[in-house]
């Protein structure tokens, strides 16, 4: 992405859902907190102004539009974009129409297909965004269709009809005679007419011999439609279609839902006059190696290729609410850095040189293993060349107490923002080329042939419950040794005419197979899957997380790591621009874990089962740990407080020759170094 200037720019974002209901007071608070811990982006939810909308809650809708203005005029002035988000979401219920909205809808019903096939959706929701992006912001003197400040507006959030949403005995008589009559004109389109579609077909494996809600009915203009299982590269999924028909059925969905965003984004700039960036969706789908790839390509119409993803906590037996942690819950601590983990959120793929960003992230509580996440945010999405990533949720006022499924309003994440951050948003970690190409041909995705190449799913802890074992199902049979191109170098993909493809550089020379080690082709970054080590080294920002004490002594270009934490992150960053070796100016920033206090576990076999969630204070665990910085001469370190400010704390400093030794303080994340 480009500011208006032409300087190129990375959104270290924050989903700020909980910022909208804040009295201005503390609006003002947060916009200036989160500029000073790095954020840049700020992501909201429209979903409740939509119901209003929806429900004709005219009072409550203008008092929601105010505070979303409020929060924009707050944010714009410390120099934070804004992201327009959950427009629609068409897998929650609170997005029922009724049929004092829409016809067909009945007193209430969730929408799965409408907005893609029904004209009369489409107009009744862009009357809502009309509303909402045209309605003039009265503390800015501009609507937010015109306003720079609001960088992006997304058409959905997790909506896609190729996850595991859509069957057709999911669907109400409206929609799914709508998707059916559409499949038909299409089909008819292809071979001339509906009977010579069923003819080219034949009679073998029609979708209603799986689904009996899924008939044809050819006199009536319409075919039936296999669920999305049967769309897959699953062998039974394959055993039970009829392959020319599913190859078509799925061509239609894909050109169709591509169709709509095309649609959708034209209707916005020329009759909305939105002058916004606009982004498509960021969902996953019933199966990456074919699907998920299709997905991304009905993206590109719009601005930013986005996804949404989860590293989630390890239970046994899953959690009875996901969306809370409880006593009694029954978890298994674990490390991205170390197999079996696989660190999902970080198999990247582009698609066209488009920009990519994440629209929902985050390491999973109660996992105590995630210092490392926006270390690693900072260096490989950096490398990787992700344009955005969004940490999902602030949603406390303050510290983040008790516990929370996606906090991060906590020292281990928030905490880390400073250095991390600033790494990010200023491109110290180098941007590499594509250690993998791949190209794509549309007709052999059509023909269910997966790529080699694609991104991971995550698991997300409210599809997990609803849909158990399908969730993040191949990703549960990913392995880290295949997937080691990921940590190399960018992954591409190009779709083309011609013959699909890949094209590699030799993984060889950055990877050790042995003991699993793997370099960036820009040789800046180093990660030991054995030890679950990841260290930087850049002339500007030099550093590690993970298993610290195994690692043993880690000398980088400038600076040596000794630390007795079993787990943690040090990041030695420069605040003045100059490389570390001539910086006047560094900040040693600290991370290792925190929890509420009081909170307990008991052992159950290799898992933990919570008895005591804790309380207020948030507990971080001490720091142990030294850094050598080189050179050392006229430097000196200062203890800063928790709100970056300096103190007049003692602490323990040795010029030797090998250049100035810091003891870092047990109880403060960060040094800064002058």
């Amino acid at each position: 992405f480009a500011l208006g200037s032409g300087e190129p720019v990375r959104f270290w974002m924050v989903q700020g859902g909980g910022l909208v209901n804040m009295q201005p007071e503390m609006q003002d608070y947060w916009a200036r907190r989160l500029a000073k811990y790095g954020v840049n982006l700020v992501r909201l939810q429209m979903g409740s102004l939509f119901r209003d909308y929806r429900t004709g809650n005219e009072q409550s809708l203008e008092q929601r539009l105010d505070r979303v203005h409020r929060l924009v005029y707050a944010l714009q002035r410390e120099g934070i974009y804004v992201y327009l988000g959950h427009l629609w979401w068409h897998t929650s219920g609170t997005y029922q129409l009724t049929e004092e909205n829409v016809p067909g809808y009945g007193d209430g019903t969730q929408a799965l297909v409408g907005l893609f096939y029904d004209p009369a959706v489409q107009e009744f929701f862009n009357g809502f965004v009309d509303r909402l992006l045209n309605t003039e912001n009265p503390y800015t003197g501009r609507p937010m269709s015109q306003d720079p400040a609001v960088a992006f507006v997304e058409v959905q959030n997790e909506s896609s009809l190729l996850f595991w949403t859509f069957r057709p005995d999911n669907l109400i008589p409206h929609e799914q005679e709508l998707i059916e009559r559409a499949f038909a004109d299409w089909a008819a389109e292809r071979y001339g007419s509906i009977e010579a579609a069923l003819e080219s077909w034949g009679p073998e494996s029609p979708p209603s011999q799986f689904v009996e809600a899924s008939q044809d009915r050819p006199e009536e203009g319409r075919l039936g439609l296999y669920g999305i299982g049967s769309l897959t590269m699953a062998d039974w999924a394959a055993d039970q279609r009829n392959p020319r028909r599913a190859r078509d059925q799925l061509e239609f969905m894909v050109e169709s839902t591509r169709e709509f965003y095309e649609h959708m984004i034209s209707t916005w700039r020329e009759e909305l006059g939105v002058r916004n960036l606009v982004t498509a969706s960021n969902w996953k789908t019933a199966d990456p190696r074919n699907l998920g790839v299709l997905e991304h390509y009905s993206y590109t119409p719009s601005d930013a290729i986005c996804d949404n993803i989860y590293f989630d906590v390890d239970y046994e037996p899953r959690a009875e609410r996901f969306h809370s942690i409880d006593v009694g819950d029954t978890f298994r601590d674990f490390s991205a850095l170390k197999p079996p983990a696989v660190p999902a959120p970080l198999m990247v793929v582009h698609t066209e040189d488009h920009p990519y960003m994440f629209t929902e992230n985050n390491w999973c509580r109660p996992n105590r293993y995630r210092v490392e996440w926006p270390f690693l945010v900072s260096t490989y999405a950096s490398m990787m060349g992700v344009d955005g990533w969004l940490f999902f949720s602030l949603d406390s006022q303050l510290w983040q107490v008790p516990m929370a499924v996606w906090d991060i309003n906590v020292p281990s994440i928030l905490g880390q923002f400073p250095a991390a951050a600033l790494a990010y948003r200023q491109g110290y970690v180098q941007e590499a080329p594509p250690a993998v190409t791949e190209r794509i041909n549309l007709d052999e995705l059509y023909g269910f042939q997966g790529v080699e190449m694609y991104g991971l799913s995550g698991r997300d802890p409210l599809w997990t419950d609803r849909i158990g074992e399908l969730e993040g199902a191949i990703d549960r049979e990913a392995r880290v040794d295949d997937r080691l191109a990921f940590f190399v170098g960018r992954v591409v993909r190009r779709f083309t005419d011609g013959a699909g493809g890949l094209e590699s550089v030799d993984l060889s020379e950055y990877v050790d197979p042995e003991t699993v080690r793997v370099q960036s082709m820009t040789r800046e970054l180093e990660w030991d899957f054995t030890t679950g080590l990841v260290t930087v080294d850049t002339p500007y920002v030099q550093g590690a997380t993970g298993f610290l004490r195994e690692a043993g002594p880690i000398e980088l270009g400038n600076v040596s790591i000794r630390s007795d934490n079993e787990y943690g992150a040090v990041m030695v960053i420069s605040l003045d621009g100059r490389p570390l070796a001539e910086s006047e100016s560094i900040l040693v920033q600290t991370g290792t874990e925190d929890l509420p206090y009081g909170f307990r576990t008991e052992p159950v076999n290799d898992f933990r089962r919570i008895t005591d969630l804790g309380g207020y204070p948030l507990n971080v665990r001490r720091i142990d740990a030294s850094v050598t910085l080189r050179p050392a001469a006229g430097r000196r370190a200062v203890v800063l407080d928790e709100n970056g400010y300096s103190t007049d704390r003692p602490i323990e400093t040795e010029t030797t020759a090998d250049g100035l030794v810091i003891t870092l303080p047990e109880d403060s994340l960060y040094t800064l170094v002058q």
